[in-house]
């Protein structure tokens, strides 16, 4: 009983307080802040999306060029059976 009182009178602690709010110049200063940042410069953008189309375009020529046989694998050459016994 004792534990339940305690327990309700912690939930009830909070009750008549007062909610605070930040001042409006505060909100303000914020919003300032938030608008005079700089944005990435679009010259930076375009250098790195031409970078990377280049970069892709090599990748692909020299994949597209490679002209590498495929080696069997002795292993599968040897037939085993259907059991797959190597005795």
């Amino acid at each position: 009983m004792e534990k339940d009182k305690w327990i309700e009178e912690v939930l009830n602690s909070t009750n008549g307080m007062l909610k605070v709010a930040p001042p409006d110049t505060l909100r303000d200063a914020i919003h300032v802040k938030i608008s005079d940042r700089a944005g990435v410069p679009i010259r930076v953008i375009l250098a790195a999306a031409v970078s990377l189309a280049i970069l892709g375009f090599i990748n692909f020529s020299i994949v597209r060029h490679l002209d590498v046989p495929v080696k069997s694998n002795p292993l599968q050459e040897v037939a085993f059976g259907r059991t797959n016994q190597l005795y």
